[in-house]
Parts: structure tokens; C-alpha cells; sequence
């Protein structure tokens, strides 16, 4: 597994505003860094919030990236209360320090909105999200296929698509 030190984020200047980086505190995890391009899209930015402080189904994902230690590509969807389709897919990759023990996480996510455009801040807490799909990744090919699958699936709901309940 690489560490946090090996991902240098000048080799990567167009990747930055869609990297969220999350940190194990204790038994909590926490948003350590999202990027601008994150941030506006889901409305606000959460850098230094709880990881599943506004959608308790996020904290899921993290905690088997952590538990894992594998890379795990998930994908999601809900209908905000005032009809925003919202399709979202998210690329959860573990860091070490020590090789073994996951201590952080860099992911990416990408949010395709149907009905209305981002809703104003706050919209995020209390939400209910379906995850869809959240599956351990083993190589680049692999994840390939996975993010074409979700790009084929992820056409917007309507307003009147059901929203099944986990």
C-alpha cells in the first residue's frame, strides 16, 4: 500500500480538486481535505467534518476501505427532497504508513445531477442515500469496467423515480 507521502500533489495538479483525503482519528474517521470541485458539488465543503456526519451510509464505505485494506468503488443514487437526481460514484483507494495498517485514504468522487442543480448548503445532512454497489477493486482493468458500468447507469431519475430504502 502506498502512504500519504507518496502521493505528491504536484504530479497530479488537474486531479486535486476532485481528491478527498480521509484520516483515521481514534474510532472516527474524518474529511482531512475535500477539493474545490467536490465542494461544489455537493454544496459546501466538509474539510475537517466526521465522515458520516451528514450521510451515515459514507461511513460504511470508509470503514471497509480501513478494515480491508482495499481499494473499494462504490455507487450510489437519491432524490433530494426538492427533486435534485443526484447519480454518484466514488473511488475509495487506502494509504499506509507502516504497509500493513490503514491510517488514511485518498478517493475520488463524481456526482451527475438530473432534475435541479446543486442544492444550497446544507442539503447533504439528514439525507438518505442508496448505495447501490460497493466493491473491492483488484486491478486498473477491473476498475475500468466498473466506472463504465456506473457511467452506462448513472443516467439521471426523474423527479418521480422511487428511491428504494437500505
Amino acid at each position: 500500500m502506498p502512504s500519504r507521502s507518496d502521493v505528491n500533489p504536484a504530479d497530479i495538479p488537474p486531479l486535486l480538486p476532485y481528491l478527498v483525503l480521509v484520516e483515521r482519528t481514534g474510532n472516527q474517521f474524518r474529511y482531512r481535505l475535500i477539493g474545490s470541485a467536490i465542494a461544489q458539488a455537493v454544496g459546501f465543503g466538509v474539510t475537517g467534518d466526521i465522515v458520516g456526519s451528514y450521510v451515515a451510509e459514507v461511513r460504511a464505505i470508509f470503514e471497509r476501505v480501513f478494515t480491508s485494506a482495499s481499494p473499494i468503488f462504490a455507487t450510489g443514487r437519491y432524490v433530494h427532497k426538492r427533486g435534485a437526481a443526484i447519480n454518484i460514484s466514488l473511488l475509495t483507494l487506502p494509504l499506509s504508513e507502516d504497509g500493513k495498517i490503514v491510517n488514511m485514504s485518498v478517493s475520488t468522487l463524481v456526482a451527475r445531477f438530473g432534475a435541479a442543480s446543486a442544492p444550497e448548503r446544507g442539503w447533504l445532512e439528514g439525507l438518505h442515500i442508496t448505495v447501490r454497489e460497493a466493491t473491492a477493486v483488484k486491478d486498473a482493468t477491473e476498475l475500468e469496467v466498473l466506472c463504465w458500468e456506473w457511467e452506462q447507469s448513472a443516467e439521471p431519475p426523474t423527479e418521480q423515480s422511487p428511491v428504494p430504502k437500505v
